[in-house]
C-alpha cells in the first residue's frame, strides 16, 4: 500500500468504522470523544514537533465507499494542530467471515 496525502476536510466527511459502531457515522462525529482519550495531549505534542509518522488507514467497502478504519486520534490531533493534509493509505475491505460480511453489508446499506 502506498502512502498518499488527502485533504483533512475530505477525511472528516468520510464514514468511520468507530463512529458507525457508536451509532454515528462520520469521522467528524467522534472527534470530541477521541480528544478525551488518555494520551491525546501527548499525541498532539508529538505531531506538533514531528508530524504524523503513521498514515491514516482508509478502507473501501465492496461498493467503493471510503471508511476511515484507523487513525481517528491522529485526525483529531491534526485538526487541533492546524494540519491540512494527512498521510493516508487505502485498502479494500472484503472477507468471507460471516460477521465481517454482515458488517460490510450494513455499511453498504444492504443489511
Amino acid at each position: 500500500m502506498s502512502v498518499q496525502t488527502m485533504d483533512l476536510v475530505a477525511v472528516l466527511s468520510m464514514d468511520s468504522n468507530d463512529a458507525l459502531c457508536m451509532g454515528l457515522g462520520k469521522v467528524a462525529d467522534i472527534m470530541n470523544a477521541k480528544r478525551r482519550d488518555a494520551g491525546y495531549r501527548r499525541l498532539c505534542d508529538s505531531i506538533r514537533h514531528e508530524g504524523i509518522s503513521s498514515p491514516i488507514l482508509i478502507c473501501r467497502s465492496r461498493t467503493g465507499r471510503p471508511i476511515v478504519f484507523n487513525g481517528h486520534h491522529r485526525i483529531a490531533a491534526a485538526l487541533e494542530c492546524g494540519i491540512k493534509e494527512l498521510p493516508v493509505t487505502e485498502d479494500f475491505l472484503d472477507s468471507d467471515d460471516e460477521d465481517w460480511t454482515a458488517w460490510l453489508d450494513r455499511v453498504d446499506g444492504k443489511g
